[in-house]
């Protein structure tokens, strides 16, 4: 048995002489392992890209534009007792006077007052009819030291007998007649014609009248 043993040894060393010598390897070589298959590519993940935006509707230019507003009429400049200034020719001006401080008898206390007067400067104002008719027409005029004498007609009609409105001091004149006329439904005017100052008091030339009434 030993001997056996001693037989197995002498070969197993003759083999490793031999395979040293002739360059045997050790070990078994490993084949490469093969590469992988490609892998398919993902599908892509991005959702599609939304539809772009509708373009804003251009509203076609019609040109410049304007608000449609009811035109509203100027208001008076004056206006008492029913009358109204209409126009004042040359330099006078006219304006709502407050007639508190020269005692009473004036509708509200207040007159139109027509001032820096020019012999032949005329006072347009007009008044209104509600219903057509004849009416007789009267003006309450205001008499003062610095009144002169004036002419009254109604629409184109012709003017009247002058007037004298001068007085020693400030006060509510007499009723002064108009004529009775015939008069249609809506606007009539009434034009005061300046004729000459007083020469009580020539650098001064004034009028003024309280209202006027169809009767």
């Amino acid at each position: 048995m030993r001997r056996s043993q001693t037989v197995t040894l002498v070969v197993l060393c003759a083999v490793v002489v031999a395979c040293s010598l002739a360059g045997c390897p050790t070990t078994t070589e490993q084949e490469p392992a093969p590469a992988p298959p490609p892998q398919a590519s993902a599908p892509p993940s991005a959702e599609p890209a939304a539809p772009p935006a509708p373009e804003a509707e251009v509203a076609e230019d019609s040109g410049p534009q304007t608000a449609s507003a009811a035109e509203t009429p100027a208001e008076p400049a004056v206006e008492d007792g029913g009358l109204t200034v209409v126009e004042v020719t040359g330099d006078g001006q006219a304006e709502v006077q407050a007639m508190a401080g020269w005692g009473s008898g004036w509708s509200e206390d207040e007159q139109i007052h027509w001032y820096d007067i020019r012999e032949g400067d005329t006072l347009v104002l007009s008044f209104a009819v509600a219903t057509a008719g004849e009416y007789e027409v009267v003006l309450q005029p205001t008499v003062a030291p610095n009144y002169g004498v004036f002419t009254f007609a109604i629409d184109e009609g012709e003017a009247g007998e002058p007037v004298d409105l001068w007085a020693a001091t400030v006060g509510v004149g007499d009723e002064l007649p108009l004529g009775t006329l015939d008069l249609a439904e809506g606007e009539h005017t009434l034009t005061v014609t300046a004729l000459e100052k007083t020469p009580v008091i020539p650098e001064a030339f004034r009028f003024g009248v309280d209202d006027i009434t169809l009767r």
